[in-house]
């Protein structure tokens, strides 16, 4: 058995969608605290932004991105799959992103996010899609009635 190392460089769009994927986050943490921070003198932020809402930023675009990078590479074997999988990942995402936090910063977030994932999964979809066999109409009938 040959030794054979898997590695993979990632390209540009790999980078880009990484780096998107961890402002989208960062954003909405940010904005959520400067509008809870308007809280009477004493009282504790439950929403400040701090080292933890940076961590899961850092730790939601990495999942995201890989989330997205595998069913890329599935698409190129099974176009409809990747796809179906793709559509109830996020909207599994999307659902549960709504148990923790309501309001228009979570709806925008929700809504970003899964403009990009769609655009992600449009993108590769119709690029490994493959075509239809085109079958002749001729064929289609026997004329020896």
């Amino acid at each position: 058995m040959k030794n054979s190392k898997i590695s993979y460089k990632p390209d540009i769009s790999t980078i880009i969608l990484l780096i998107i994927m961890f402002i989208i986050p960062i954003t909405f943490f940010y904005l959520l605290s400067i509008k809870t921070v308007q809280l009477s003198p004493g009282e504790e932020n439950p929403y400040s932004f701090g080292f933890p809402e940076i961590l899961f930023s850092i730790a939601f675009a990495f999942i995201a991105t890989a989330f997205l990078l595998w069913v890329k590479s599935f698409m190129k074997t099974s176009t409809y799959l990747g796809l179906i999988i793709g559509l109830i990942v996020l909207g599994l995402f999307s659902y549960s992103v709504f148990f923790k936090f309501k309001g228009p910063y979570t709806t925008t977030f929700v809504i970003i996010t899964s403009l990009i994932v769609l655009a992600y999964l449009g993108i590769y979809f119709f690029r490994y899609r493959k075509p239809e066999s085109k079958i002749k109409f001729e064929e289609d009938f026997d004329d020896s009635l």
